[in-house]
Protein backbone atom coordinates (compact mmCIF):
# COMPACT_ATOMS: atom_id res chain seq x y z
CA UNK A 1 0.00 0.00 0.00
CA UNK A 2 2.32 2.84 -1.09
CA UNK A 3 1.34 5.94 -0.07
CA UNK A 4 3.81 8.61 -1.11
CA UNK A 5 4.58 9.93 -4.50
CA UNK A 6 5.65 7.21 -7.16
CA UNK A 7 8.13 10.12 -8.72
CA UNK A 8 10.73 10.39 -6.07
CA UNK A 9 14.78 10.69 -6.90
CA UNK A 10 17.19 10.56 -4.32
CA UNK A 11 21.00 11.71 -3.81
CA UNK A 12 23.79 12.09 -1.05
CA UNK A 13 24.70 15.63 -0.65
CA UNK A 14 27.18 16.80 2.32
CA UNK A 15 24.87 20.01 3.70
CA UNK A 16 26.13 22.85 5.94
CA UNK A 17 24.22 22.50 8.95
CA UNK A 18 23.05 26.15 9.24
CA UNK A 19 20.63 25.29 5.69
CA UNK A 20 19.04 22.44 7.23
CA UNK A 21 15.17 23.50 7.75
CA UNK A 22 13.44 21.97 11.05
CA UNK A 23 9.78 22.40 11.33
CA UNK A 24 7.23 20.60 13.54
CA UNK A 25 8.28 17.10 14.41
CA UNK A 26 6.67 14.30 15.16
CA UNK A 27 8.25 14.10 18.47
CA UNK A 28 10.22 15.92 20.80
CA UNK A 29 14.35 15.27 21.03
CA UNK A 30 15.43 12.38 23.61
CA UNK A 31 18.51 14.38 25.65
CA UNK A 32 19.66 10.93 26.24
CA UNK A 33 19.62 10.00 22.78
CA UNK A 34 21.30 13.51 21.38
CA UNK A 35 24.18 12.51 24.29
CA UNK A 36 24.61 9.08 23.24
CA UNK A 37 24.95 9.92 19.49
CA UNK A 38 27.28 12.70 20.53
CA UNK A 39 29.88 9.99 22.41
CA UNK A 40 29.54 8.06 19.32
CA UNK A 41 30.70 11.03 17.13
CA UNK A 42 33.64 11.53 19.57
CA UNK A 43 34.45 7.45 19.91
CA UNK A 44 34.80 7.40 15.92
CA UNK A 45 36.87 10.71 15.26
CA UNK A 46 34.82 13.25 15.38
CA UNK A 47 33.77 13.58 12.49
CA UNK A 48 32.28 10.12 10.66
CA UNK A 49 28.74 10.48 11.02
CA UNK A 50 27.49 6.37 10.31
CA UNK A 51 23.89 7.02 8.70
CA UNK A 52 22.86 10.56 6.85
CA UNK A 53 20.05 12.35 8.23
CA UNK A 54 17.31 12.81 5.26
CA UNK A 55 15.70 15.86 3.67
CA UNK A 56 13.77 17.18 0.93
CA UNK A 57 14.56 18.90 -1.77
CA UNK A 58 14.17 22.44 0.00
CA UNK A 59 16.43 20.60 2.67
CA UNK A 60 13.16 20.21 5.20
CA UNK A 61 14.36 17.84 7.84
CA UNK A 62 12.48 14.54 7.46
CA UNK A 63 14.73 11.93 9.47
CA UNK A 64 17.64 12.37 11.76
CA UNK A 65 16.74 15.33 14.14
CA UNK A 66 18.76 13.45 17.11
CA UNK A 67 22.14 12.96 14.66
CA UNK A 68 21.43 17.20 13.43
CA UNK A 69 21.18 18.17 17.15
CA UNK A 70 23.92 15.94 18.06
CA UNK A 71 26.17 17.03 15.21
CA UNK A 72 25.40 20.86 15.77
CA UNK A 73 26.48 20.69 19.77
CA UNK A 74 29.81 18.76 18.24
CA UNK A 75 30.57 21.82 16.39
CA UNK A 76 30.08 20.39 12.88
CA UNK A 77 29.62 22.74 10.20
CA UNK A 78 28.56 20.35 7.71
CA UNK A 79 26.79 17.08 7.55
CA UNK A 80 25.68 14.18 5.28
CA UNK A 81 22.26 13.96 3.89
CA UNK A 82 20.03 11.91 1.81
CA UNK A 83 18.47 14.46 -0.22
CA UNK A 84 15.30 13.06 -1.25
CA UNK A 85 13.75 15.23 -4.54
CA UNK A 86 9.64 15.31 -5.68
CA UNK A 87 8.20 14.97 -2.51
CA UNK A 88 4.90 17.07 -0.82
CA UNK A 89 4.51 17.37 2.82
CA UNK A 90 2.70 14.58 3.74
CA UNK A 91 5.21 12.55 1.65
CA UNK A 92 8.00 13.93 3.90
CA UNK A 93 5.85 13.14 6.94
CA UNK A 94 5.35 9.40 5.94
CA UNK A 95 9.54 9.24 5.32
CA UNK A 96 9.44 10.75 9.12
CA UNK A 97 6.97 7.92 10.14
CA UNK A 98 8.72 4.65 8.53
CA UNK A 99 12.20 6.07 9.72
CA UNK A 100 11.42 5.42 13.54
CA UNK A 101 8.78 2.88 12.86
CA UNK A 102 11.62 0.41 11.63
CA UNK A 103 13.95 1.23 13.59
CA UNK A 104 11.05 0.13 16.35
CA UNK A 105 11.86 3.71 18.08
CA UNK A 106 8.00 4.71 17.80
CA UNK A 107 5.89 4.82 21.08
CA UNK A 108 2.18 3.09 21.22
CA UNK A 109 0.91 7.19 21.04
CA UNK A 110 3.28 7.99 18.28
CA UNK A 111 1.98 5.07 15.79
CA UNK A 112 -1.55 5.79 17.14
CA UNK A 113 -0.88 9.29 15.77
CA UNK A 114 0.78 8.30 12.60
CA UNK A 115 -2.30 6.04 11.94
CA UNK A 116 -4.86 8.77 12.81
CA UNK A 117 -3.28 11.59 11.03
CA UNK A 118 -1.81 9.72 7.58
CA UNK A 119 -2.41 5.85 7.11
CA UNK A 120 -6.17 6.08 7.95
CA UNK A 121 -7.43 9.23 5.97
CA UNK A 122 -5.20 7.80 3.09
CA UNK A 123 -6.88 3.95 3.37
CA UNK A 124 -10.35 6.02 3.71
CA UNK A 125 -9.73 8.55 0.36
CA UNK A 126 -8.74 5.08 -1.61
CA UNK A 127 -11.57 3.62 -0.58
CA UNK A 128 -13.71 6.37 -1.81
CA UNK A 129 -11.89 6.60 -4.89
CA UNK A 130 -12.07 2.74 -5.60
CA UNK A 131 -16.11 3.52 -5.25
CA UNK A 132 -16.42 6.37 -7.12
CA UNK A 133 -14.33 4.31 -9.97
CA UNK A 134 -16.71 1.31 -9.31
CA UNK A 135 -19.58 3.17 -10.01
CA UNK A 136 -18.34 5.39 -13.08
CA UNK A 137 -17.54 1.75 -14.23
CA UNK A 138 -21.09 0.96 -13.61
CA UNK A 139 -22.78 3.68 -14.74
CA UNK A 140 -24.44 4.77 -12.14
CA UNK A 141 -22.64 8.42 -12.46
CA UNK A 142 -25.75 8.68 -15.08
CA UNK A 143 -28.13 7.87 -12.53
CA UNK A 144 -28.39 4.19 -14.03
CA UNK A 145 -29.20 2.58 -10.76
CA UNK A 146 -30.31 -0.84 -12.53
CA UNK A 147 -26.42 -1.40 -12.74
CA UNK A 148 -26.09 -1.75 -9.45
CA UNK A 149 -28.62 -4.89 -8.99
CA UNK A 150 -25.59 -7.92 -8.77
CA UNK A 151 -22.62 -5.57 -8.72
CA UNK A 152 -23.39 -3.55 -5.20
CA UNK A 153 -20.44 -5.81 -3.88
CA UNK A 154 -17.81 -4.30 -7.01
CA UNK A 155 -18.78 -0.72 -6.13
CA UNK A 156 -17.64 -0.77 -2.44
CA UNK A 157 -15.26 -3.56 -2.01
CA UNK A 158 -11.84 -2.37 -0.86
CA UNK A 159 -8.79 -3.84 -2.33
CA UNK A 160 -7.58 -3.78 1.50
CA UNK A 161 -9.51 -4.16 4.33
CA UNK A 162 -8.69 -1.18 6.64
CA UNK A 163 -7.30 -3.93 9.60
CA UNK A 164 -4.67 -5.37 6.86
CA UNK A 165 -4.23 -1.43 6.39
CA UNK A 166 -3.08 -0.58 10.33
CA UNK A 167 -1.41 -3.93 9.89
CA UNK A 168 0.76 -3.22 7.45
CA UNK A 169 1.62 0.54 7.94
CA UNK A 170 1.89 0.57 11.58
CA UNK A 171 2.21 -2.91 12.57
CA UNK A 172 -1.14 -2.67 15.18
CA UNK A 173 -4.13 -4.32 14.78
CA UNK A 174 -7.50 -2.61 15.36
CA UNK A 175 -8.31 -3.47 18.24
CA UNK A 176 -5.02 -2.05 20.06
CA UNK A 177 -5.85 1.39 17.53
CA UNK A 178 -9.17 1.24 19.24
CA UNK A 179 -8.24 0.79 22.93
CA UNK A 180 -5.29 3.20 22.64
CA UNK A 181 -8.21 5.79 21.11
CA UNK A 182 -10.32 4.99 24.15
CA UNK A 183 -7.39 5.72 26.37
CA UNK A 184 -6.78 9.17 25.24
CA UNK A 185 -10.46 10.03 25.44
CA UNK A 186 -10.63 9.03 28.89
CA UNK A 187 -7.60 11.14 29.63
CA UNK A 188 -10.24 14.45 28.45
CA UNK A 189 -13.04 12.95 30.94
CA UNK A 190 -14.98 14.77 33.24
CA UNK A 191 -14.27 12.60 36.19
CA UNK A 192 -10.66 13.61 37.93
CA UNK A 193 -9.93 10.50 38.98
CA UNK A 194 -10.97 8.73 35.30
CA UNK A 195 -9.00 11.70 33.88
CA UNK A 196 -5.61 11.00 35.87
CA UNK A 197 -5.80 7.33 35.54
CA UNK A 198 -5.87 7.92 31.82
CA UNK A 199 -3.04 10.11 31.84
CA UNK A 200 -0.70 8.23 34.02
CA UNK A 201 -1.78 5.51 31.43
CA UNK A 202 -0.65 7.76 28.73
CA UNK A 203 2.78 8.83 29.95
CA UNK A 204 2.98 4.61 30.03
CA UNK A 205 2.29 3.89 26.55
CA UNK A 206 4.78 7.15 25.29
CA UNK A 207 7.79 4.96 26.04
CA UNK A 208 8.55 2.38 23.40
CA UNK A 209 7.55 -1.14 24.14
CA UNK A 210 4.87 -0.66 26.59
CA UNK A 211 1.49 -2.82 26.01
CA UNK A 212 -1.75 -1.51 25.67
CA UNK A 213 -3.97 -4.04 26.94
CA UNK A 214 -3.02 -3.73 30.37
CA UNK A 215 -3.34 0.04 30.41
CA UNK A 216 -6.83 -0.21 28.96
CA UNK A 217 -8.12 -3.08 31.06
CA UNK A 218 -7.30 -1.21 34.48
CA UNK A 219 -9.33 2.05 32.70
CA UNK A 220 -12.32 -0.44 31.82
CA UNK A 221 -12.29 -1.82 35.49
CA UNK A 222 -12.40 1.92 37.02
CA UNK A 223 -14.80 3.04 34.68
CA UNK A 224 -17.29 0.21 36.03
CA UNK A 225 -16.40 1.08 39.20
CA UNK A 226 -16.86 4.95 39.19
CA UNK A 227 -20.26 4.43 37.29
CA UNK A 228 -21.25 1.61 40.39
CA UNK A 229 -19.97 4.41 43.08
CA UNK A 230 -22.36 7.07 41.41
CA UNK A 231 -25.41 4.90 41.31
CA UNK A 232 -28.21 5.77 44.28
CA UNK A 233 -28.82 2.67 46.64
CA UNK A 234 -31.15 1.75 45.21
CA UNK A 235 -30.13 1.61 41.54
CA UNK A 236 -26.94 -0.05 42.81
CA UNK A 237 -28.88 -3.10 44.49
CA UNK A 238 -30.87 -3.47 41.08
CA UNK A 239 -27.89 -3.73 39.29
CA UNK A 240 -26.41 -6.25 41.88
CA UNK A 241 -29.45 -8.41 41.62
CA UNK A 242 -29.46 -7.98 37.87
CA UNK A 243 -26.12 -9.37 37.77
CA UNK A 244 -26.93 -12.21 40.43
CA UNK A 245 -29.70 -13.29 38.29
CA UNK A 246 -27.74 -13.53 34.90
CA UNK A 247 -25.18 -15.29 37.25
CA UNK A 248 -27.86 -18.25 37.43
CA UNK A 249 -28.96 -18.24 33.92
CA UNK A 250 -25.41 -18.68 33.18
CA UNK A 251 -24.72 -21.42 35.37
CA UNK A 252 -27.53 -23.46 35.47
CA UNK A 253 -27.60 -23.66 31.76
CA UNK A 254 -23.70 -24.51 31.73
CA UNK A 255 -24.64 -27.11 33.86
CA UNK A 256 -27.41 -28.30 31.07
CA UNK A 257 -24.82 -28.07 28.37
CA UNK A 258 -22.04 -30.14 30.43
CA UNK A 259 -24.43 -32.86 31.03
CA UNK A 260 -25.51 -33.31 27.89
CA UNK A 261 -21.65 -33.46 26.59
CA UNK A 262 -18.62 -35.20 27.83
CA UNK A 263 -19.72 -34.69 31.22
CA UNK A 264 -22.56 -36.39 31.11
CA UNK A 265 -20.97 -38.97 29.19
CA UNK A 266 -17.90 -39.44 31.94
CA UNK A 267 -19.96 -39.56 34.56
CA UNK A 268 -21.87 -42.25 33.68
CA UNK A 269 -19.40 -44.26 32.57
CA UNK A 270 -18.01 -43.73 36.18
CA UNK A 271 -21.95 -44.41 37.80
CA UNK A 272 -21.31 -47.97 36.23
CA UNK A 273 -18.29 -48.83 37.56
CA UNK A 274 -18.89 -48.03 41.61
CA UNK A 275 -21.67 -48.53 43.55
CA UNK A 276 -20.02 -45.72 45.56
CA UNK A 277 -19.90 -43.57 42.61
CA UNK A 278 -23.69 -44.60 41.96
CA UNK A 279 -24.30 -42.86 45.59
CA UNK A 280 -22.61 -40.01 44.74
CA UNK A 281 -24.68 -39.62 41.75
CA UNK A 282 -27.85 -39.72 43.61
CA UNK A 283 -26.57 -37.52 46.20
CA UNK A 284 -26.09 -34.65 43.21
CA UNK A 285 -29.54 -35.63 41.89
CA UNK A 286 -31.08 -34.80 45.58
CA UNK A 287 -29.30 -31.62 45.79
CA UNK A 288 -30.43 -30.56 42.13
CA UNK A 289 -34.05 -31.81 43.07
CA UNK A 290 -33.83 -29.13 46.65
CA UNK A 291 -32.22 -26.58 44.38
CA UNK A 292 -35.17 -27.49 41.83
CA UNK A 293 -37.35 -27.12 44.54
CA UNK A 294 -36.38 -24.02 46.06
CA UNK A 295 -37.02 -21.87 42.59
CA UNK A 296 -40.38 -22.89 42.33
CA UNK A 297 -40.82 -21.76 45.74
CA UNK A 298 -39.54 -18.74 44.94
CA UNK A 299 -41.39 -17.92 41.17
CA UNK A 300 -44.74 -19.26 43.02
CA UNK A 301 -44.15 -16.32 45.33
CA UNK A 302 -43.91 -13.54 42.56
CA UNK A 303 -46.51 -15.32 40.57
CA UNK A 304 -49.70 -13.58 40.67
CA UNK A 305 -53.08 -15.96 41.97
CA UNK A 306 -53.29 -18.97 44.84
CA UNK A 307 -49.78 -19.95 46.04
CA UNK A 308 -50.96 -23.71 46.31
CA UNK A 309 -52.83 -23.69 43.57
CA UNK A 310 -49.84 -22.05 41.21
CA UNK A 311 -47.57 -24.81 43.14
CA UNK A 312 -49.72 -27.50 41.96
CA UNK A 313 -49.88 -26.45 37.88
CA UNK A 314 -45.62 -25.77 37.87
CA UNK A 315 -45.31 -28.96 39.79
CA UNK A 316 -47.24 -30.54 37.23
CA UNK A 317 -45.76 -29.22 34.58
CA UNK A 318 -42.08 -30.16 35.82
CA UNK A 319 -43.14 -33.51 36.21
CA UNK A 320 -44.52 -33.57 32.92
CA UNK A 321 -41.52 -32.09 31.59
CA UNK A 322 -38.78 -34.19 33.80
CA UNK A 323 -40.59 -37.41 32.16
CA UNK A 324 -40.91 -36.51 28.99
CA UNK A 325 -36.78 -35.01 28.08
CA UNK A 326 -35.81 -38.30 30.29
CA UNK A 327 -37.72 -40.58 28.25
CA UNK A 328 -36.52 -39.22 25.05
CA UNK A 329 -32.59 -39.57 26.15
CA UNK A 330 -33.20 -42.91 27.36
CA UNK A 331 -34.54 -43.78 23.96
CA UNK A 332 -31.36 -42.48 22.60
CA UNK A 333 -33.01 -38.84 21.94
CA UNK A 334 -31.16 -35.71 21.96
CA UNK A 335 -30.89 -33.23 24.59
CA UNK A 336 -32.52 -29.42 24.08
CA UNK A 337 -30.08 -27.74 26.58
Amino acid sequence: MSIISKDIKQDWQTLPIESVIVEQRLRDLNEEHVQAIMRSFKDLGGQLQLQPIVVDQDFRLADGAHRLEAAKRSGWEHISALVVNGVNEQDRRVIEVEANRLRLEFTMLELHDAWQSFYEPEHERKATARKTEGARELGLGNGNAANLIGNSNKVAEPSVSKATAAKESVGLSIDTLNKIKDIKEAAQSDNPELREAALSGLKKLNRPGAAVNPVHKSLLALQSRIKTTALSPDEAREKFLDKRLSSLVEQTTGLSIKLAGDWGSEISEAASESQLALEDLRGSRKALTKALMQLMVIEVKHTPGDPGESLRRLGSEVSRQLAEESLRLLNGGGTDA
